[in-house]
């Protein structure tokens, strides 16, 4: 991994956030590693930044990232690196324990890869859940919206298309700053500061 020079390196247990100058470390462990999770990517790591206040660290090669979404618990995500992945792991977990004592040690959204990985290794719980799978749509499916597995987005389409009128644009310089103001609506109506 290459960093330009101006850039802090956090050496584990010393965090620090996710920012914009980050980019190109984070996503290059993602690149060589190619974790399977779909949260696992630097674009979503900075869009999220604010909401689950996302902390990264290298533990020697391994990228370790956690979060800490608005004071409702700590997560640690898979960390990033060469197999063997399962002592960075609990030395992970044993800093979490001391630092974070009133919050259970846990992997979220670990991946079919790393659940194998750590799977036959004692000191370790593997439980599946299945409301954070990950889910997939093959494109030609969401365009034709065919058959009853659709048929909910169908008729939400249907109503949209009723009640609206429409028309697609590219983003272009002009439309930026319509966008974010049509975003900070959106935002005030779902009440995205809570």
């Amino acid at each position: 991994m290459t960093s330009s020079p101006s850039i802090r390196i956090p050496k584990f247990p010393d965090f620090k956030h996710v920012e914009l100058a980050d980019r190109e470390i984070i996503h290059s462990a993602f690149q060589s590693y190619q974790p399977q999770t779909s949260e696992l990517t630097f674009t979503n790591l900075f869009m999220w930044r604010h909401y689950y206040r996302f902390q990264w660290s290298m533990h020697g090669e391994h990228l370790v990232i956690f979060s800490n979404p608005l004071g409702w618990g700590y997560g640690l995500m898979p960390p990033i690196g060469p197999t063997p992945r399962n002592q960075v792991i609990v030395d992970v977990m044993q800093w979490m324990k001391e630092e974070k004592p009133d919050y259970i040690s846990c992997i979220e959204r670990a991946d079919g890869k790393l659940a194998k990985e750590i799977r036959q290794d004692a000191r370790f719980s593997v439980e599946e859940a299945p409301n954070h799978f990950d889910y997939v749509y093959r494109s030609q499916d969401l365009s034709e919206l065919k058959g009853r597995r659709y048929h909910k987005k169908k008729n939400h389409l249907n109503r949209f298309r009723k009640h609206y009128e429409f028309e697609y644009k590219k983003i272009t310089d002009e439309l930026i700053e319509a966008c974010i103001h049509v975003l900070k609506i959106w935002c005030d109506w779902k009440e995205c500061d809570k």
